[in-house]
């Protein structure tokens, strides 16, 4: 638990606070009341660290008592699981306080440090991510969060999941989302007796299969737990953007969605999520049973199987879907605007809908496998004129 400790200081001056960030400092004057706030925030966790690292001490020593009579393994692999959740969940929600801080002092410098600090420890030194001279896919969706798409209202719009049904009916028409049931942005303004009895809610800014509940029976559902785990999506600790910096997300006001429930979603379908760079598709990830399994390959736009496998998701084999062809018009239309898309489908057999369209997927830290495929990725990405226009 040392490296913990390493993680911040908190140094008190006569007008101001000094906070060591990775052994970066940043200082934090008095007058701001929102950085106070946080400072205070920040003076609490410390706190709870040293309640984190007692249980940590804890769990260490019982784990030495096991080893030491020889208990099952699998029995001290659960302790050891335990002992690392505690640990990654106080740096989740500390680096977003952290993160916080610096974007409130508008830091450019210390934001990078810390995506790449996260970066480092999330690829185990497999290679050091360079934001400012960028060749790796990564690297190059690294750039445009901080530089393009933190400034992209049309993009803020986009990922917002409401707004997002707008703009699809905009683009293409009705029929293309799944319907909207409600929108709330307050959690105790939802009516359950007025939803069907299979319906899903999710917060409009979440990802990674994160912030959403599938409700098959709502007769067993235990709304009041339900609530208090919605209140935790719209919370600060829910925020994607300051996880590291994430561009598109920045600004955007939390609420609750319901839309339809569509049988099989979660395991007889499949989720096809079209890479486009520079407004052509070009690589196309199918995941399978994405609510219980999720395993996923990559194709390429003539459905040739690829070697590329996404972080340690088993890779399966799947027919060429009958809706491919309309994935990769669509993907063409809603592309030609932006340097690099993911757009994201369902193929419901009679037609398609989609669900996202995605600017940084894998949050600019994916871990593409073999290496050689994130620089492969990054030669189809072409970003030399935005970079060459910040530049001059």
């Amino acid at each position: 638990m040392k490296f913990i400790e390493k993680i911040f200081s908190i140094k008190n001056e006569k007008n101001y606070k000094i906070i060591t960030i990775l052994g970066l400092k940043l200082k934090i004057f008095s007058n701001k009341l929102a950085n106070k706030l946080l400072v205070k925030r920040l003076e609490k966790y410390d706190v709870e660290v040293q309640q984190l690292q007692k249980k940590n001490i804890k769990l260490e020593h019982e784990i030495g008592e096991l080893k030491k009579a020889n208990s099952r393994s699998d029995y001290i692999h659960n302790k050891r699981f335990e002992q690392w959740l505690l640990t990654y969940r106080w740096l989740e929600f500390h680096s977003k306080l952290i993160n916080k801080l610096i974007d409130f002092n508008n830091d450019e410098e210390l934001k990078k440090a810390q995506i790449k600090y996260l970066f480092k420890n999330i690829h185990k030194n497999e290679y050091l991510l360079d934001i400012d001279n960028p060749t790796s896919f990564n690297e190059k969706i690294q750039w445009l969060s901080l530089n393009y798409y933190s400034k992209n209202e049309e993009i803020h719009r986009i990922v917002d999941k409401y707004k997002f049904k707008e703009y699809i009916a905009e683009k293409l028409g009705d029929g293309y989302t799944i319907p909207l049931l409600g929108r709330w942005e307050n959690v105790e303004e939802i009516n359950f007796e007025t939803l069907p009895d299979k319906f899903v809610l999710k917060s409009n800014w979440g990802g990674d299969g994160r912030q959403i509940k599938i409700v098959e029976d709502k007769e067993k559902l235990n709304i009041e737990e339900l609530k208090k785990q919605m209140k935790e999506w719209l919370s600060f600790d829910g925020y994607m953007y300051y996880y590291a910096f994430n561009g598109p997300s920045k600004g955007l006001k939390p609420c609750i969605l319901a839309e339809n429930y569509v049988n099989g979603l979660g395991s007889k379908y499949y989720d096809y999520k079209i890479f486009c760079f520079n407004g052509k598709p070009q690589i196309i990830y199918v995941a399978s049973n994405w609510a219980y399994e999720h395993k996923m390959s990559y194709y390429d736009t003539e459905w040739n199987k690829l070697d590329l496998v996404y972080s340690n998701y088993e890779s399966f084999n799947k027919e060429r879907p009958k809706n491919l062809d309309k994935m990769l018009d669509i993907a063409t239309e809603l592309s030609k605007d932006f340097p690099f898309v993911r757009i994201d489908f369902f193929d419901l057999i009679d037609k398609v809908v989609l669900s996202e369209m995605t600017y940084t997927p894998g949050g600019g830290f994916g871990m593409y496998k073999p290496l050689d495929w994130d620089y492969k990725l990054g030669e189809m990405l072409d970003i030399s004129e935005l970079i060459g226009s910040k530049n001059e």
